[in-house]
């Protein structure tokens, strides 16, 4: 199947499928096919790590992280590609993340200095803007509404409320407070409730669905910009289905409740009925996740986030396989 056979199949479903094509970070596969996309046009592959690891040796020297803003090539092909995909996806909305933007390449870029200079900006964080506004005008030529990552309003000019913001820090963001609070809409995937790649350790079965949404300047009364909810679940770390059958579920059926049910009953009551959905992802051939990871005891799961941080990001996948029939 194909994506546009996907989209298609999707849609039938009632599914909205919405791409995501993060710039000007998270951009690295493209600079490794295309080097002139960065600031320091090198030969390199695409690294096997993300964002900016600080335990990486040499990581920020080896690797151009970030598309160069000062080019006028890099927009031509931000563009050409926007062009390509508003083919394929019908959805109104289009992600281009925006988050977790290092600046010190533009800092030595002179394209990156010039463009600044040109367009009287004040500084990197501007030279953001600038290029935020310019992919978000072009997506509004095609229809589209824009959907960034919370921190990318740090980056944006004007109070541009028509941008779809998708809060994922967990710490508070008064930005973001003024965005939903001035009628700007929401999606909330804060990553110690919704981020399904991390271990039961770090995102449980319990905390994903007593989560609590409205907190951190979001209340009742502006609750009505909320989307709705995302889990979020990254694959750098998941080499087959079963793997990704285990980050998933059951941790998905608490997401659903989260964004379906407007007076949760008690996480017991949930329990009670997870027991009978279980029936229907066994049908299903689904490898989920069983009591001995969900219910762990809590020096158990410790043990494991231990493990899984240091150097096996399958330790409580292969801990139910070895003992989860006994």
């Amino acid at each position: 199947m194909n994506i546009i056979e996907l989209v298609d199949y999707a849609s039938k479903l009632n599914i909205e499928i919405i791409p995501e094509i993060d710039m000007p970070a998270h951009f690295r596969a493209a600079i490794a096919a295309y080097p002139y996309l960065a600031c320091r046009e090198e030969i390199k592959p695409v690294p096997w790590y993300f964002a900016t690891p600080k335990d990486v040796p040499n990581s920020k020297e080896d690797y151009a992280r970030i598309a160069c803003a000062g080019k006028e090539s890099t927009f031509e092909f931000i563009f050409n590609i926007i062009d390509e995909l508003v083919e394929i996806f019908p959805s109104k909305y289009f992600h281009i993340g925006g988050d977790e933007a290092p600046k010190d390449e533009w800092k030595k870029c002179p394209h990156c200095q010039e463009r600044i200079k040109k367009e009287s900006l004040a500084d990197e964080e501007d030279l953001q803007a600038y290029f935020n506004k310019r992919v978000s005008d072009y997506l509004k030529s095609k229809g589209k509404t824009l959907i960034c990552w919370n921190d990318a309003l740090h980056s944006l000019r004007g109070n541009d409320r028509s941008i779809v913001c998708q809060y994922y820090q967990n710490q508070r963001d008064v930005l973001s407070e003024q965005h939903i609070n001035e009628n700007g809409k929401m999606i909330i995937s804060k990553f110690k409730g919704f981020y399904f790649d991390m271990p039961y350790k770090e995102v449980s079965l319990k905390q994903a669905y007593n989560y609590k949404i409205l907190q951190a300047g979001l209340n009742e009364n502006n609750a009505k910009n909320i989307l709705g909810v995302e889990c979020a679940l990254w694959t750098e770390w998941i080499p087959n289905k079963e793997k990704l059958d285990f980050q998933t579920y059951p941790r998905l059926e608490a997401c659903a409740e989260q964004g379906w049910c407007i007076n949760k009953t008690p996480y017991k009551n949930f329990l009670k009925r997870l027991k009978h959905f279980k029936k229907i992802l066994d049908k299903l051939n689904v490898y989920y996740a069983i009591d001995i990871i969900t219910q762990a005891p809590f020096y158990l799961k410790e043990k494991w986030r231990r493990i899984w941080y240091t150097k096996d990001t399958q330790v409580e996948l292969n801990y139910q396989k070895k003992f989860g029939n006994k």
